[in-house]
């Protein structure tokens, strides 16, 4: 496809094209705009620009520069039977406000989708919207909303310490690069569609975050063994957010690595823990049975996708995908 497109509105010629460097200030200031507040240049930069997987950006730019769309993503790269394949989460979606129910949205969507997705490109494109998007995506764009939903869990920290009984290792993980071997290899088979949680997107996405700290603990069933699963967690008082986990699907084993972690957050007078998952997976369950409860869903996402190629069909991708806030970074 042509990469820029030129469409005239009321006598305004507008530009439907990738994203290049010199957009980052028109590209701020439209997000101030949007949802008015400041976005740091480092944040940006950290989210598109240092990650380790680029970009896939579209803009839809007035003829004075001004950027009034923007349709936006992180290329991760995910497991699907044995092999890697590309998939966009989409992120920071945004129209100016004097510009919306002009087409012009639609038509950078679409441009995006041409541009992006396909077999060869990225097989799958998802997100978080809320209601108003996600519908506005069902009518036009061919999201569909992932199977199950999701859960919001929610646990007193105090009722997660009792219940250790299989006695295994877990450690305070500072630094990615000193966790030894990878964790990802350990639990990929049971993961049969998901963001490759490898030390590279760990490192990108907890440690070199420049506004967020996190916690990140692993876990191991014995003092001289690897670590099979690790668990990610930011704090907003005396609120802990599980931000990531990952882990086999052993009731003994979560319930163990939850256990020694939560009486350690006792100590730090931490009362609740929190996280969100899909609704239909394995550890959802698992955290249930130790201890955490579903709850009415607080923030008012949809979790939703599209695929754009024969080798990920919809069903079963929509079925079997794993994802965590850590695909995201609203938290």
């Amino acid at each position: 496809m042509e990469m820029d497109k030129d469409i005239i509105i009321k006598s305004e010629k507008y530009t439907i094209r990738p994203y290049q460097v010199e957009d980052e200030d028109a590209v701020l200031s439209l997000w101030q705009t949007v949802f008015e507040k400041d976005i740091s240049s480092a944040y940006w930069r950290w989210k598109y620009a240092n990650n380790p997987y680029g970009n896939r950006i579209f803009l839809c730019v007035k003829e004075t520069g001004e950027v009034v769309v923007m349709y936006s993503g992180i290329p991760y790269r995910a497991s699907i039977g044995g092999g890697s394949i590309e998939i966009i989460h989409l992120s920071d979606v945004m129209s100016h406000p004097d510009y919306r129910k002009t087409g012009l949205f639609i038509k950078t969507v679409e441009s995006f989708f041409e541009y992006f997705g396909g077999p060869q490109k990225a097989a799958f494109i998802y997100g978080f919207p809320g209601k108003y998007h996600f519908d506005i995506g069902y009518k036009y764009l061919k999201y569909n909303e992932l199977s199950g939903g999701v859960s919001f869990l929610l646990a007193l920290v105090r009722d997660l310490a009792e219940n250790s009984h299989f006695q295994g290792r877990v450690i305070n993980i500072s630094n990615i690069d000193d966790a030894g071997k990878d964790i990802w290899p350990e639990c990929q088979k049971f993961y049969p569609f998901s963001v490759i949680r490898d030390k590279q997107f760990l490192k990108w996405r907890f440690q070199m975050n420049p506004i967020h700290s996190y916690k990140i603990y692993g876990y191991a069933l014995n003092p001289d063994s690897q670590l099979i699963g690790y668990a990610v967690f930011a704090q907003d008082e005396d609120m802990l957010i599980m931000v990531d986990l990952l882990m086999p699907p052993s009731l003994s084993m979560v319930q163990d690595f939850m256990a020694i972690m939560a009486a350690e957050f006792v100590k730090q007078n931490i009362k609740k823990a929190k996280t969100w998952l899909p609704a239909n997976h394995f550890l959802t369950n698992i955290l249930v049975s130790c201890g955490f409860a579903v709850h009415q869903e607080p923030l008012g996402f949809v979790p939703t996708g599209r695929s754009f190629s024969p080798r990920l069909p919809w069903d079963w991708g929509s079925h079997n995908m794993y994802y965590s806030m850590a695909d995201a970074d609203l938290f």
